[in-house]
């Protein structure tokens, strides 16, 4: 059986991890305000 400690400890990281992912996540995610982007290339 899994003791308290170790419970406890996965849940810390777990914890964690999910703080910093949700950083990541929100630092590099494209937001809809954003402008599109279009190519403007010379028809010939």
């Amino acid at each position: 059986m899994i003791s308290d400690g170790k419970i406890i400890e996965i849940f810390c990281n777990l914890d964690d991890f999910t703080k910093e992912f949700d950083a990541v996540l929100i630092k590099n995610s494209i937001t809809s305000d954003l402008k599109i982007k279009t190519r403007k290339r010379n028809l010939k």
